[in-house]
């Protein structure tokens, strides 16, 4: 069993998850977060910012914004759906079909008016390469909707800038951005210098494949180990730990001290 680092790290002081670096951009703009699953990734999302209903008067603005009605006789009436004759931004691969259109069905089991509900989302993406998270504009209709960026980059900059005003500052925020997503660094967040625990076991490992087969295949070796969160799937609560600055030298310390222990077990 490896030794315990000393002083333990404390999460959410020295320690965060994505959960919690996801939690803290919320709180910086005003949001609170819900959060999206699947098979292939689990993404965090923020609740709705605002819901609109497309009335006459919306419904005219967005087909100046090139957002029309589309016909689809094959649904026989019974589907009313929005579409973007816009551009489109090719999603990942995983997403499979591209879509770039809002479908509506009837209230009252079809009996009713179409529910032409809009509700506007800001999707959280980890960037690496930003050091943070990508803040991405989401638009959703009852039945059906955009799985395109820019589609609902379109959405939710007309609907923000048609007027109402009872939106949160971020919404005015992506809306005014000249590209289709905002990012949020860590240093934005006063955590400067954090790091995932994995890539500091990458440094400390220095290109010595040895050590990290240890780290994979005896998991009490070191504390702590890094190649755990690799192996636990899509739960953003294990994929990445990050740590803050200044524990990083604490973490480094005990796993050469952890490696020593080891290797004096093994000569034993």
């Amino acid at each position: 069993m490896a030794k315990t680092i000393t002083p333990p790290l404390v999460a959410g002081t020295d320690s965060f998850t994505l959960r919690d670096l996801a939690g803290r951009v919320a709180a910086s703009k005003g949001l609170t977060l819900a959060w999206t699953s699947s098979s292939h990734r689990s993404e965090p999302i923020s609740e709705p910012i605002a819901t609109y209903v497309l009335d006459e008067e919306l419904l005219a603005m967005l087909s100046k914004e090139a957002i029309v009605q589309q016909s689809r006789p094959s649904c026989g009436g019974e589907i009313f759906t929005l579409f973007d004759k816009g551009p489109l931004k090719t999603p990942p691969a995983w997403l499979g079909e591209v879509r770039n259109c809002w479908s509506f069905e009837k209230t009252d089991g079809g009996r009713g008016h179409f529910d032409l509900r809009i509700a506007l989302m800001i999707e959280f993406v980890h960037s690496y390469g930003a050091q943070g998270f990508t803040l991405l504009p989401k638009t959703f209709g009852p039945l059906g909707s955009p799985n395109d960026p820019l589609p609902n980059v379109r959405m939710f900059r007309a609907l923000v800038n048609s007027g109402r005003q009872d939106l949160p500052a971020i919404a005015h925020e992506l809306a005014a951005c000249s590209e289709e997503s905002l990012s949020v660094s860590w240093a934005d967040l006063g955590l400067g210098g954090i790091r995932r625990l994995n890539d500091l076991f990458t440094e400390f490992v220095h290109g010595n494949k040895h050590i990290g087969n240890v780290a994979c295949r005896l998991q009490d070796v070191f504390d702590p180990n890094p190649r755990l969160a690799l192996e636990s799937g899509a739960d953003i609560d294990r994929i990445d730990l990050f740590i803050i600055e200044s524990a990083q030298k604490r973490v480094l310390d005990a796993w050469r001290a952890q490696l020593e222990e080891f290797r004096a077990a093994l000569a034993t």
